[in-house]
């Protein structure tokens, strides 16, 4: 999942922020959706459990794939001007996730190993150990350390689960910037024909549109999705800032409808567009939602995001792992079988699981932060520097393409702005 560019709150009448600046509203709802997506996964039977927006919070990992779309083409689209600038392009992309998925394969590995050290000295093991070495095997390790899992190998998730979608953004990175150096000219109807096509690949021969055997095509389908947003955003044809705060709040319901509604039916095929109105609309930032998630504890959430993303599913196991053992001591059952999933988490009453939902995203939250900036930082600073070192003139090449472009962005959006007051003073 990419790290998303923080922007300054930009007052109504503005329009977009020029190129440069960075997106905070859209940084702190990417925060939310991964806290969301952790959510989804936490199976204990409290009072909100069964609330359908939360059941089908899954749906947000089309949200990320359109967003990093976006803001990936924001940010680096003017430096993808020819084949040298792949490689330092690509050693961002990778500094920026795999650092912080390769250590927490190793937690995967790591916590096992403890956990049977401390059951033979303390004979209280649990059961029903969540790993399956039909699935969490060594064949998979080595494809989930090189980014592959997900790439229609394998029909199922294995070892750090959420990774799955880390694995397919990362060559989609590489796709991009391919058919962006390559086919330059074209590459806003070739993302048409690209999100069609794939999308069209999906709805003949997938069982749902969030087949995980055709992850890869469902990823590049929202990111591209986020190209072409992108490039209405920079083209100032569609001052949507002017209506600033009911067009969020418009975006907010749709947004919750959609999740609620859809789940895995077909309808899920609209994610990218959904979630693309909603990107387009918090890029301008013009509404009091938006002044709403750029204050500090929305910004901190956006900026530890991919850490809790990566993070949420260990601190599950751990938690699965704990109430194995508890359950052995107490000699009561503290999961609930119903079916599917297999298990809920449910003891005494739906009050105390609450507790146990807010606990865990507070644990969530902190190791999250924790990892940031012990971890995902200081790699992804690490690899920028490296990056920088291959850059050599692409960064005067990148540098004048971004000047011209930002120049073209803001003459659109001053045309704009003077045929609506042109427009105004007619109509008065």
């Amino acid at each position: 999942m990419e790290a998303l560019l923080t922007v300054r709150a930009e007052p109504a009448t503005a329009g977009p922020p020029a190129p440069g600046t960075r997106f905070s509203a859209l940084d702190s709802w990417r925060g939310i959706a991964a806290l969301l997506v952790a959510l989804f996964h936490l199976d204990a039977l409290g009072h909100f459990y069964g609330i359908a927006f939360l059941r089908n919070s899954h749906l947000f990992v089309d949200f990320f794939f359109v967003l990093s779309g976006f803001v990936i083409s924001y940010s680096s689209y003017a430096r993808l001007t020819d084949s040298r600038a792949l490689l330092p392009f690509m050693i961002k992309r990778f500094g920026r996730v795999w650092p912080l998925h390769a250590v927490m394969l190793a937690a995967f590995v790591a916590f096992p190993l403890a956990e049977w050290t401390a059951c033979d000295m303390t004979k209280l093991c649990g059961t029903s150990w969540p790993l399956n070495p039909q699935r969490d095997n060594l064949g998979t390790y080595v494809s989930n350390l090189f980014l592959v899992q997900a790439l229609g190998i394998y029909d199922n998730m294995s070892w750090n689960w959420p990774s799955w979608s880390v694995s397919t953004e990362f060559w989609t990175y590489l796709f991009f910037a391919v058919t962006a150096i390559t086919f330059r000219a074209l590459l806003v109807p070739l993302g048409m024909v690209i999100v069609a096509a794939s999308a069209l690949v999906i709805f003949l021969f997938a069982p749902s549109y969030t087949a995980f055997s055709y992850s890869y095509l469902r990823c590049v389908v929202g990111f591209f999705s986020g190209f072409l947003i992108f490039r209405l955003y920079v083209s100032g044809r569609l001052p949507l800032w002017r209506f600033g705060t009911a067009l969020e709040a418009l975006s907010v319901v749709l947004m919750i409808a959609f999740v609620s509604l859809v789940g895995t039916s077909n309808g899920a095929f609209a994610a990218p567009l959904v979630f693309g109105l909603c990107v387009y609309v918090f890029a301008h930032e013009s509404g009091w939602i938006s002044r709403l998630l750029t204050t500090a504890p929305f910004l901190k959430l956006g900026e530890w995001s991919y850490s809790i993303y990566m993070i949420h599913a260990f601190i599950l196991i751990v938690i699965l792992r704990l109430v194995s053992a508890i359950e052995k001591v107490v000699g009561q059952p503290i999961r609930i079988d119903i079916g599917h999933p297999p298990k809920l988490y449910y003891y005494h009453d739906k009050y105390l699981m609450d507790a146990m939902a807010l606990l865990y995203v507070v644990t969530v939250i902190a190791v999250a932060r924790f990892a940031y900036h012990r971890l995902e930082a200081p790699a992804r600073d690490y690899f920028n520097g490296l990056a920088q070192s291959f850059s050599g003139s692409t960064d005067i090449r990148a540098r004048k393409a971004s000047t011209e472009e930002a120049v073209t962005s803001l003459r659109n959006a001053s045309l704009d702005a003077v045929e609506g007051r042109r427009g105004g003073h007619r109509e008065s």
